[in-house]
């Protein structure tokens, strides 16, 4: 279920917050007080429904369809005493949850039928009022759950991919939304029954947590050292501010020299790595090119950082003549575009050291499951520039 999410979709009650329980706790007195019976059926029952079906229930059980009405002041007063008194209640697992997303980057957002000043008062009373830059509420959509407009909304406002999207729900009409909206539900029941309903069942937010964490991938990225007289390398400079984390990605950063050992830096750890990328200048170049071969051949232009010299010498003598990448590189191209990043495809990584380290990772990866490549970098300053550009390519594996 969560292996290819890229991005979250949370209801906010019932599922970060226990408010359908408090609000439930908090009515039960009100019903007995006004002589109702059997206050905890009925108020099960109101739960999820649209409220001309919550006033045909009311006006059933209590006689008075706008019982809730009537009696909201009170239950207003009984729900700031205890939230004075006691905070907002937390799911089980959602802070640890969010926790993990936030430092992974994932996208999130807060799709609730709840209105936008009541979410951000219940979001800082359960001090989970860091994790949500985006949110669609109640007063934002014309159509509440189990219209899927919300849902439909965030994808459309956050420019988001459906088909890697998950929603996670604890309402039958949460989970309907979803369904409509064409996006994969987790559904983590509450107060309700849910396990007849077209989702993913989690007992709670841990066990999505964990699930995440068993889907945990590592990708090693390399830069090298400045040479020819350069006092900067960007790909040096970039490996240094790349976050640890990225989505499902732990990320190891490592900066190798120029010269014919920089494999040997790399080559024994590399079983470890899912996916393995390494980056290098081409300071002629106007723009990020990723290759698709590296060939069997060193031939040195200039001389290496250790003074080596190469005249169209083979690097490896039972090797083929050269190793395709196997990145993807069509779709990490056309992601690229999506962010307004330029890449190209070279069919050419040249015969100095940048070429070296992509044949000898096709030399010894061709025969494995393990994805790895080469993007050359233009001549630059933009750091920051390169590091979207690389975390683009991860939002891709």
């Amino acid at each position: 279920m969560l292996e290819n999410k890229k991005a979250f979709l949370f209801d906010m009650d019932g599922l970060l917050i226990d408010s359908e329980k408090m609000h439930l706790d908090l009515w039960l007195p009100i019903f007995e007080k006004y002589g109702v019976k059997n206050g905890e059926d009925v108020l099960y029952k109101v739960i999820g429904v649209t409220g001309e079906m919550s006033k045909q229930i009311l006006l059933e059980y209590t006689g008075n369809a706008d019982f809730f009405s009537l009696y909201r002041e009170e239950k207003e007063e009984a729900t700031n005493r205890f939230l004075e008194e006691n905070g907002m209640p937390v799911k089980k697992g959602a802070k640890e949850l969010l926790d993990y997303l936030k430092e992974r980057q994932y996208p999130m957002v807060l799709v609730t039928s709840t209105r936008k000043d009541t979410v951000n008062r219940f979001l800082h009373l359960a001090n989970l009022d860091g994790y949500f830059d985006h949110m669609i509420c109640g007063d934002e959509v014309s159509k509440s759950k189990p219209d899927p407009e919300g849902y439909l909304k965030a994808v459309e406002k956050y420019h988001l991919n459906k088909e890697e999207c998950v929603i996670l729900e604890d309402s039958r009409n949460g989970i309907l939304a979803g369904n409509q909206a064409g996006i994969d539900v987790i559904g983590i029941p509450d107060l309700l029954d849910i396990s007849d309903y077209n989702c993913t069942l989690y007992s709670n937010l841990l066990e999505v947590l964990d699930e995440l964490k068993q889907n945990e991938k590592k990708i090693l990225i390399t830069g090298f050292e400045a040479f020819d007289g350069d006092e900067l390398n960007p790909t040096e400079e970039t490996v240094k501010i790349l976050p640890e984390y990225y989505l499902n990605y732990t990320i190891t950063k490592k900066v190798l020299p120029v010269d014919t050992t920089c494999f040997s830096y790399i080559e024994n750890e590399l079983e470890q790595y899912n996916v393995i990328i390494s980056m290098g200048l081409a300071a002629m170049r106007k723009t990020y090119t990723i290759e698709q071969i590296g060939i069997n051949i060193d031939d040195f232009r200039i001389p290496s950082n250790l003074g080596e010299t190469k005249n169209h010498e083979i690097i490896e003598k039972d090797g083929l003549d050269g190793y395709f990448s196997t990145l993807p590189i069509d779709r990490i191209i056309e992601h690229l575009k999506t962010k307004n990043i330029e890449m190209r495809i070279s069919y050419s990584a040249g015969t100095y050291i940048c070429n070296h380290i992509l044949y000898e990772l096709g030399y010894h990866l061709h025969n494995t499951k393990q994805r790895y490549g080469f993007i050359h970098v233009p001549s630059t300053t933009d750091y920051e520039g390169i590091k979207e550009m690389v975390l683009g390519v991860i939002e891709v594996l």
